[in-house]
């Protein structure tokens, strides 16, 4: 038996949906949704991911509709960049994270030129401009709504950290 026996993604772009299907195959069931409406019906789901995309949503609707498909008791898991000011307090974080990204950058010499070339793309540099980091207490007060929730700080640079979320339906 598959340690996750069925697994859904959505990809609400257009360009974006026939990449990940290009990509993906018939690996997952994947659909052409956004968070704010999805296309399941009510208690479906153990567990919800959201790997840096809760930025891009709308904080009054998708935490409900998550919390909608979710079964009782069901866990939604959030991974994301959120604004934030430098805080001395986080300096071992900072430091990991910094060693992190050399040591990624010395075993995949090619990351680093991917990624300028993704920060360069005027559309990447668009969506970016559109959906600005923004403030962990901002979603923690979305959330918080209908989640009881944990949260551990994944990484940290000069001006956001990487947030892990883990959130139990209430």
């Amino acid at each position: 038996m598959p340690l996750i026996p069925d697994l859904y993604a959505i990809e609400p772009s257009i360009p974006l949906f026939n990449i990940a299907r290009q990509r993906l195959g018939e690996k997952f069931a994947l659909y052409n949704a956004a968070a704010e409406n999805l296309p399941f019906a009510a208690d479906s789901f153990d567990t919800v991911v959201s790997l840096l995309s809760f930025r891009y949503m709308d904080w009054d609707r998708a935490p409900a509709e998550i919390h909608r498909v979710l079964k009782p008791g069901g866990t939604f898991i959030l991974i994301d960049l959120f604004a934030a000011r430098f805080n001395p307090f986080y300096i071992g974080t900072y430091i990991k994270t910094a060693a992190g990204l050399c040591v990624q950058y010395a075993k995949n010499r090619n990351y680093r030129i991917k990624l300028k070339k993704l920060s360069g793309n005027p559309d990447w540099q668009e969506m970016v401009r559109k959906n600005p980091k923004r403030k962990l207490s901002d979603a923690q007060r979305a959330i918080e709504k209908k989640f009881n929730m944990t949260k551990k700080i994944i990484s940290a640079g000069l001006r956001g950290k990487v947030m892990g979320l883990v959130c139990v339906k209430k």
